[in-house]
């Protein structure tokens, strides 16, 4: 499986989400951990990125979820559509 790995800015720009909001929702078990990939750099596997955000769809409702998190999904799922729009998404 060629998985690509990707560092935390282009999870931000991904996700939309910004750095705080990503370590905070990490400390709550609400997205996904890095993986190390060197003695000081950590990075995301896309597919894991990718998954969570097919599970903020409205299709994939859960009893519970956090109002916090259906905004940034919504932002993100919106902003990406935006970006692909004008150019290839994503731009790497």
């Amino acid at each position: 499986m060629n998985d690509k790995i990707l560092r935390r800015a282009a999870v931000e720009e991904m996700t939309g989400l910004s750095r705080s909001t990503l370590y905070r929702m990490m400390d709550r078990g609400e997205f996904p951990r890095p993986a190390r990939i060197g003695q000081r750099a950590v990075g995301w596997r896309r597919s894991a990125i990718e998954m969570w955000l097919v599970s903020l769809s409205p299709s994939a409702e859960q009893e519970g979820r956090n109002d916090e998190m259906q905004r940034w999904a919504a932002w993100a799922m919106l902003r990406k559509s935006a970006l692909s729009m004008t150019l290839p998404f994503p731009p790497f």
